[in-house]
């Protein structure tokens, strides 16, 4: 890490309580007192289970050099009203060091995804930091930002949304010069309030770019794109229609092939909804230059990853592990790539989290659908998702509070050939039916 203490502390509004007053290098930056390692500094965060200040003689028997803290706790120490808000600086202050392209990626669905697909596509020819797995909130970000050196030439990031103001936040943290906005939907409606203040919000993602891709088949998107191409550049993407168009697109159990223009890709991951993740990539990687048969290439090297729409084998048994989350737009979604697939399809849902006053409504309305889907047998699980049982007519459906009395069913009721597609929001731990029907299993 390019950091010294003096610099830390000056970007953080700091005061330093029995540090040494001559200068020294910074190892790197930790929130963890578990994975600290010698000559790094620890900010000491408040979580919703644990407080960082409860774990300082940890951290200093770990080597580390110091603690930036909320109160002084008798150790050499940066004492700042507000440890989260003092990483952000950092992190700010920090990125100002290099001059990375940093693009952000955000959107209600398929952020992680798109970013996955679009970090294979531009190592074809950069130098590549891209933030790990769901780095995407006040804490990812900075964590990521940290790691830049001055070898990077794109910074790859991911921007998630909990409550009002976290983009516009992470945005002036970042300062992303492109930005991408995958779709709108209800996505925390519950924390946000409608569709339209999602998408002012997800707009604020592009505050500092002068480069932004969007879905042209989403409608609330193409609600603010006169708005957008008047202060930004704007690229569309999209099966519809859009300035980077899938066509000649067939859906399988093994992926996606479709076209764009005269270049054939295939991608290794189900569902139309990838065939949008993967055109992000292609665009970006157009606008940088990079040749289609490479980006095609890329593509292909894309597996499956656990949670999201994986596909695993159990014998006879397709699973599709949709377990990451679920809300009203993914699961149709993966509902309308399942009704493709051959096989006696089975649905086990879990609740859809985050919807607020709507989430019987939602509910409500996907159950009413479900017999368009080819679904042979039902089995729910949460609250919420007893809705799903209550409003269809499928030919089987069963309802369960408790995961393990579901499982037990389900092991009784599944034959050679069958599909189960598993979904339900992160909180649900649908994975855990996963676990049960068979470890150790192949994709």
């Amino acid at each position: 890490m390019q950091l010294t203490k003096n610099e830390l502390v000056k970007a953080i509004d700091g005061k330093a309580i029995r540090i040494p007053e001559n200068d020294f290098e910074i190892g790197g930056i930790s929130i963890d007192s578990r994975t600290i390692k010698p000559k790094e500094v620890f900010f000491a965060i408040k979580g919703e289970r644990y407080d960082g200040h409860d774990f300082l003689n940890e951290v200093h028997e770990k080597g580390g050099l110091f603690s930036v803290v909320e109160r002084d706790i008798g150790r050499n120490a940066v004492l700042v009203k507000d440890t989260r808000i003092a990483l952000s600086q950092l992190a700010s202050f920090y990125r100002n060091k290099f001059t990375p392209l940093t693009v952000a990626i955000t959107g209600s669905n398929g952020k992680t995804t798109t970013k996955r697909l679009t970090s294979l596509v531009l190592e074809r020819k950069f130098n590549v930091l891209v933030s790990p797995r769901s780095y995407n909130n006040d804490i990812g970000i900075p964590l990521t930002i940290f790691k830049l050196r001055s070898e990077c030439e794109i910074l790859l990031l991911e921007f998630g949304m909990n409550y009002r103001g976290e983009i516009r936040h992470l945005s002036e943290v970042a300062q992303p010069k492109i930005g991408v906005i995958t779709n709108i939907a209800p996505v925390h409606i519950g924390n946000i309030g409608s569709l339209e203040e999602i998408l002012t919000e997800k707009l604020e993602a592009t505050s500092f770019c002068h480069t932004v891709f969007i879905n042209a088949d989403d409608n609330m998107l193409m609600k603010a794109i006169e708005d957008l191409k008047r202060r930004k550049r704007v690229i569309t993407f999209g099966i519809k229609k859009g300035d980077v168009k899938a066509r000649d697109i067939t859906l399988t159990v093994d992926g996606s092939i479709f076209k764009v223009d005269e270049t054939e890709f295939f991608l290794s991951l189900i569902g139309r909804y990838n065939v949008y993740n993967a055109l992000v990539s292609i665009a970006i990687g157009d606008e940088l230059g990079i040749d289609r048969k490479e980006i095609a290439t890329a593509l292909q090297k894309a597996v499956p990853e656990e949670g999201r729409d994986r596909r695993i084998r159990i014998g006879d048994i397709l699973i599709i592990d949709s377990t990451y989350n679920s809300n009203p737009v993914s699961l149709l979604s993966v509902l309308e790539t399942l009704k493709l697939l051959k096989g006696r399809k089975i649905a086990v849902l879990g609740d859809m989290l985050e919807l607020g006053e709507e989430a019987v409504r939602f509910h409500k309305e996907i159950g009413k659908r479900l017999n368009e889907f080819d679904i042979r047998a039902l089995f729910t699980y949460g609250e919420l998702a007893q809705v799903f049982a209550k409003e269809t007519n499928l030919p089987s459906v069963s309802s369960y509070n408790d995961i393990s009395n579901l499982v037990s069913s389900l092991k009784c009721f599944v034959k050679a050939g069958d599909i189960i597609l598993i979904k339900g929001s992160r909180k649900m731990k649908m994975e855990k039916v996963v676990e049960e029907l068979g470890k150790g299993s192949r994709q």
